[in-house]
């Protein structure tokens, strides 16, 4: 049995089809809150990239809010998913989840003849987000890899009380279903667009925090679902995805909690560092 994280090291790096260059790569990364999406950021599985992330407009708000250019005197603790969710909503009325978006676009359109890397982390519960990124990633020339991070909904509310952003368990539940329903979707071809924006797709088996995975997923940690001539997924491991989602991973006897606390700190130091070269 192996974990993902000794998968990854063993490999050095995963290459995600043609998602290898410093230019032109535009990687949605779907999966249900606490599947291990910040797992496959931190460990820098992809390459350079710069990331654009819902939760980030949490960050903004908390820092507008303490700056006192919004008027809201309640002290937020993402901590508490109570108080994660207030603030998402917070976020939504604001519209500002929008404006990112087209804020970021609008950046990219001054200067198409560079297309540094993009990374989209979002749930995709909804295939019209992913096609908003579509529809504007396309025209000015990205190569589009969508990556599905896969884990057991069980799984994924333990390792969500240990999230710095926690989500309450009904929020988590119905992203889980949501991404499973939309992804699997597209994977079946049903969004016509959205199947022939996306050059490449991809499978992340995630095994959840303190757990491992078993010798089945671990010869086949990552999945590439391949398209036929005619340009259509050919999604033939349904049958193997479901029953990953259906069970826990076992615990994993080697895990170190100071091991792990260090590894979380040295990713978030590396990522404040790629955010401050990314701004330069």
């Amino acid at each position: 049995m192996k974990s993902l994280l000794k998968f990854i090291l063993e490999k050095q790096s995963i290459n995600f089809g043609s998602a290898k260059s410093n230019y032109g790569q535009c990687i949605i990364l779907a999966g249900g809150p606490g599947s291990g999406k910040g797992f496959i950021k931190d460990n820098k599985i992809l390459a350079t990239f710069k990331s654009v992330d819902v939760d980030d407009l949490k960050k903004q708000y908390i820092k507008l809010q303490k700056a006192g250019k919004i008027d809201d005197k309640y002290d937020y603790d993402l901590s508490k998913s109570e108080d994660t969710f207030k603030l998402h909503s917070k976020v939504k009325d604001h519209g500002w989840k929008g404006k990112q978006r087209k804020n970021f676009w609008d950046q990219r359109n001054k200067d198409n003849s560079n297309l540094p890397n993009i990374l989209w982390d979002m749930v995709s519960d909804d295939p019209d987000d992913v096609l908003d990124v579509i529809k504007y990633a396309k025209p000015v020339g990205y190569n589009i890899t969508l990556i599905w991070v896969c884990c057991n909904v069980e799984t994924a509310k333990q390792g969500n009380q240990h999230r710095e952003r926690r989500v309450p368990e009904e929020v988590l539940e119905k992203g889980h279903k949501g991404a499973y329903k939309c992804i699997t979707d597209i994977l079946q071809n049903k969004y016509q667009l959205i199947t022939d924006g996306i050059d490449a797709a991809w499978i992340a088996f995630s095994a959840g925090y303190k757990r491992m995975l078993t010798k089945e997923y671990e010869n086949d940690a990552v999945l590439k679902i391949k398209k036929d001539s005619e340009g259509k997924f050919d999604y033939n491991k349904k049958d193997f995805v479901d029953a990953f989602l259906k069970e826990q991973m076992p615990l994993d006897p080697d895990w170190d909690e100071k091991e792990e606390k260090e590894r979380v700190r040295k990713s978030k130091l590396i990522k404040s560092l790629q955010e401050s070269l990314l701004e330069l």
